[in-house]
């Protein structure tokens, strides 16, 4: 490096140039911009089945025909909006950092998770866990980990809050369905 400059060469040629040092930092982009940020790689529109151990307790949650029923902890009707929302969140989590040679869980309240989330996906035989560990010191940011990755990221804790709500909200709240076509007359 000579001032603003770096001596440069191509490999195999003998010609020697100067380059302006900026230009490397194009050359040479961080990890984390090479990386791929997305915590878990799952497309919310094939997910048939949904298992989320929460804070709150579990809940089970199982697609037929295009609509949503709870299993667990109550049967009947789920909210098809609420678990669309849901799938959407997580499969929109980016990391803004990661974690990398962990060597164990627990630094990262990772060993005993306050929340997972397992999706089945139709077509697929592998399952995707989301495993939701403790907040940063700041309490800006949360640590998780996809069940099957090797690094742990460092998400938003904005985007993981929503996640971690009761096994209720994913309830059908609709008390009546009134047919298209109907007429109330009383």
């Amino acid at each position: 490096k000579t001032g603003e400059d770096v001596y440069a060469r191509v490999g195999g040629d003998p010609t020697i140039f100067r380059v302006a040092a900026s230009l490397l930092d194009d050359l040479q982009p961080k990890l984390l911009d090479l990386r791929e940020k997305k915590v878990v790689l799952v497309e919310p529109f094939t997910v048939t089945r949904a298992e989320l151990k929460l804070p709150s307790g579990t809940a089970l949650l199982v697609q037929a025909d295009g609509v949503w029923q709870m299993v667990k902890p109550l049967a009947g009707k789920a909210s098809g909006q609420a678990v669309s929302d849901m799938l959407n969140k997580v499969s929109q989590l980016h990391a803004t950092a990661f974690r990398d040679n962990v060597t164990t869980l627990e630094q990262f309240g990772l060993d005993a998770p306050k929340a997972t989330i397992t999706l089945h996906q139709a077509g697929k035989d592998e399952t995707v866990s989301l495993l939701i560990g403790d907040l940063t010191p700041s309490g800006e940011m949360t640590f998780v980990k996809s069940a099957s990755g090797k690094a742990v990221a460092v998400v938003p804790s904005l985007d993981v809050t929503p996640l971690l709500a009761a096994a209720a909200s994913y309830w059908d709240t609709d008390l009546l369905t009134v047919p298209d076509a109907a007429e109330i007359t009383k």
